[in-house]
This record gives C-alpha cells, structure tokens and sequence, in this order.
C-alpha cells in the first residue's frame, strides 16, 4: 500500500531521530564545556600565557607609536597603512617572555594564526596594532592575510 510505512521503515526513521538527537546532545555538552574552560580576557587587554604562567597587558598602558607596513591581500594586491602599534617582539618583552620558539596569536574568535621566533625577531614584519581599543597582529608583507588576526586576546608562548 502506498503511503504507509511498514514497521521496519518506522524502526530506521526513530533510530536515525535517536541519533540525531545524540549528536545533537553530545555537542550541547561540548558548547557548555569550551565556554567553561575558556579563559577570559578584560575589554581592553591582552593575555600572554607563558607556560604556567599568565600575564595582562592593558593595551592603553603598551608604549604604542605611528608603524607603516605593506599588507597584502587575499588577491596578492598591496597595500601601505599606517597605525597606532608595536613590534610583537616588544609585547612579549614587556610580559617578560625569554626565549620562545613561536607564538599563537589568538583572537576572542578563537581565530589564530602563528608567528615564528624568526619573524618576531625580524625588524619590520610582525605587529601589534591598536584599533578602537582592540588588538590587531599585522604581518607586514606576508602575502598570506589569513594571518592578519583581529580581535587579539591571547597570545600562547610556546
């Protein structure tokens, strides 16, 4: 008969809602986890974690000057700016971080992108812009702008 459905398809279509719901469950669960364990970060701060340990930077407090730099777009297309920054190599100083390997800038996003020791060391490339009372990490001249990071609350010193 059309129309009706037999017992074994109604038997699949409550399995496939059960596990739908599961799913649905399980990622509620993970949602209510990530929000716990995250760490905030003050309106108007930067947070260098180090290891085990963990610094705030006020961005209002950070020794900012006029930089200019070359970013590049997704399309390869180059532009000059100019903004209020500084080298990310002076942030870390002034948290007190020695010798790294590389650094996670992270966005409150969760967006990210990593810098190296060599380009942090590199006079000219790697950036801390203030913007509207936020943080923005500029790679000067990196035809990769997918690691231009806006919204930067964290930076993870490994």
């Amino acid at each position: 008969m059309a129309g009706h459905k037999t017992s074994e398809q109604n038997v699949n279509v409550g399995n496939y809602l059960r596990l739908v719901l599961a799913a649905a469950l399980v990622l509620a669960v993970l949602a209510v986890v990530h929000i716990r364990t995250r760490t905030e970060v003050p309106e108007g701060c930067i947070r260098i974690e180090n290891g085990e340990e963990a610094v705030l930077l006020r961005l209002a407090d950070l020794p900012a000057e006029t930089v200019r730099g070359t970013v590049v777009n997704g399309k390869g297309e180059q532009k000059e700016i100019e903004a209020l920054g500084l080298p990310l190599l002076d942030v870390l100083i002034l948290a007190g971080v020695g010798e790294f390997a590389e650094v996670d800038v992270i966005a409150e996003d969760e967006y990210h992108a990593v810098v190296t020791a060599e380009e942090a060391f590199r006079e000219g490339t790697a950036y801390i812009l203030l913007e509207d009372g936020a943080a923005r990490l500029r790679i000067f001249g990196d035809p990769d702008s997918k690691r231009n990071v806006a919204g930067v609350e964290r930076i993870v010193v490994r």
